[in-house]
């Protein structure tokens, strides 16, 4: 009986690291990263005040740059404090993406720039060196030491760690994820041998309404201004849930939204035109099964799910 247990737990973890032989790509849409920057200062008042920035990047919508569709990348608003001293990020636009699945490579446009740059290249091995934006020309380069897995979500994905460089940063603090990105704030360069960087993390990741890394039962509510309204998953009412052919969406204002739904796999299946005012959406030729809805308000996503039963 035991000799069978301990059979069946090595099987089934073997099944769970084997799913890293899969490639899970970079979100397209409907995905949140929040981070979180601290930074001790000695230049502005108070004197060592501790800087702390936290912040969502979401993916809005997409935009086209010579003539190819990118991802646009965004932050609604960053809480910061004190105000004293100055800020690591400011809202808005902060660049386009695309990726190149065979290459298992993503590409950025930053805001201020027109050619694209190599963001994450999953495709690293050991002794590799990392190159592009994150690198962003530092004489003092970062190395692939080590590769493993990490869970996300249900699943295991593939990990690179990278040498600190200095000795003043422990050797875990600089990891890339596949589909994930950097777990050192996403968009932030790397600090080559610079010892007095800041300390940056994704304090969560979300896809597809549901928050994947670094737990799934963090709370990955988008981060906004604290005196403007923000809509939760509470004030937008689906119905009927289940559904059949059609169902509505109710909120307290009207606002325009933009809807897209995604099956279980992530796959967009529906993105339907709605004029201003209409809130009935027809999903009569989607099959029966558990879909995510994106609700797009502003720079606002809110994620719902549905089951569709004909």
């Amino acid at each position: 009986m035991k000799k069978n247990l301990l059979l069946a737990l090595v099987i089934s973890a073997g099944a769970l690291h084997s799913q890293t032989s899969v490639y899970h790509q970079f979100p397209a849409s409907a995905a949140t990263w929040n981070i979180n920057y601290t930074l001790v200062m000695g230049m502005c008042p108070p004197a060592l005040a501790t800087i702390t920035d936290n912040y969502s990047i979401i993916i809005p919508g997409d935009t086209t740059i010579n003539s190819t569709i990118y991802h646009k990348l965004f932050i609604p608003f960053v809480q910061h404090s004190p105000a004293s001293c100055p800020t690591s990020e400011t809202a808005g636009y902060k660049g386009g993406i695309r990726e190149d699945i065979v290459a298992k490579k993503v590409y950025i446009i930053p805001p201020s720039g027109s050619s694209e740059q190599l963001l994450y290249d999953f495709s690293m091995q050991v002794g590799d060196t990392l190159k592009g934006y994150l690198a962003n020309g530092w004489t003092t380069l970062h190395k692939v030491t080590g590769m493993d897995s990490v869970q996300v979500g249900a699943s295991y994905r593939k990990r690179w760690t990278l040498n600190p460089v200095s000795s003043s940063f422990p050797p875990n603090n600089f990891r890339i994820i596949e589909g994930v990105g950097s777990d050192y704030g996403l968009l932030k360069v790397l600090p080559g041998g610079i010892v007095d960087y800041p300390a940056i993390s994704i304090t969560c990741f979300k896809h597809n309404g549901l928050s994947l890394y670094p737990s799934t039962v963090t709370s990955c509510n988008l981060i906004t201004s604290l005196n403007s309204y923000s809509y939760d998953t509470d004030q937008i009412k689906i119905s009927p849930n289940p559904v059949n052919n059609q169902f509505s969406i109710a909120m307290s204002t009207d606002e325009a939204m933009a809807v897209t739904i995604y099956d279980i796999n992530g796959k967009k299946v529906l993105n339907p035109i709605l004029n201003k005012g209409q809130q009935e959406i027809n999903v009569s030729a989607l099959s029966e099964g558990v879909y995510t809805i994106a609700i797009e308000i502003g720079t606002q996503v809110i994620n719902k799910k549905i089951v569709i039963v004909h």
